[in-house]
């Protein structure tokens, strides 16, 4: 981005690419395993969750001017929906998991109004080793993002865009096992996918 200078910022530094750490920017905030409630949890606080790096994601020091969210894969996968038992769990599982997004979205816009929130459809779920039925979720859950919740908060003023990392991966069907492994998390390449959309959309975003 000509004339602009990036900082990634975060209390995680594992996995960088090559490329960022030649450039020092090695910073994020996310997290393997975590669902919604495990960011809502430590955003203001710390709930323990394995690999927090102590929770407080949004400590007085971290003032982002872009925040990227991509988040809900690990609740599709495990089918988290607290409180619910037998059928009625699977009836109110997508309702439910809405529910917690809205909520996520909505806290992070009033604690940081400043910031711009791009709010990102999942990445496709791997359609071998019986994910068919949990990728149906992860469009059903994509659609509300881009058609009601990202609307939603657009419509109260508040600083947030669609990124869709979705459909690039569904682009590459034809070689899907290369964009997509272990069943729910990309490959090197799927990464690199995912970045040059994140890069696009805050170029978007701010200009660049």
């Amino acid at each position: 981005m000509t004339g602009r200078t990036v900082e990634f910022i975060g209390s995680a530094g594992g996995n960088p690419s090559a490329a960022l750490t030649a450039t020092s920017q090695v910073n994020h905030e996310g997290h393997s395993g975590y669902r919604i409630d495990h960011l809502a949890n430590n955003l203001l606080g710390n709930d323990g969750t394995g690999g927090n790096n102590g929770g407080f994601c949004f400590n007085p020091a971290v003032q982002p001017d872009v925040i990227l969210l991509h988040i809900g894969t690990n609740d599709i996968w495990q089918r988290y929906n607290p409180g619910a038992r037998g059928k009625s769990a699977e009836k109110t599982f997508l309702a439910n998991l809405r529910n917690r997004l809205d909520s996520l979205v909505n806290r992070i816009t009033v604690l940081r109004p400043a910031a711009h929130l791009l709010v990102a459809s999942i990445i496709p779920m791997n359609v071998s080793s019986g994910g068919t039925l949990l990728n149906n979720d992860v469009k059903t859950y994509n659609s509300y993002i881009e058609k009601t919740l990202v609307p939603k908060y657009q419509n109260l003023g508040r600083q947030v865009s669609f990124v869709n990392q979705y459909q690039n991966r569904e682009s590459q069907r034809d070689d899907q096992s290369h964009i997509v492994a272990r069943w729910r998390a990309p490959q090197p390449s799927g990464y690199d996918l995912m970045a040059e959309t994140w890069s696009i959309a805050i170029q978007s975003t701010i200009g660049g």
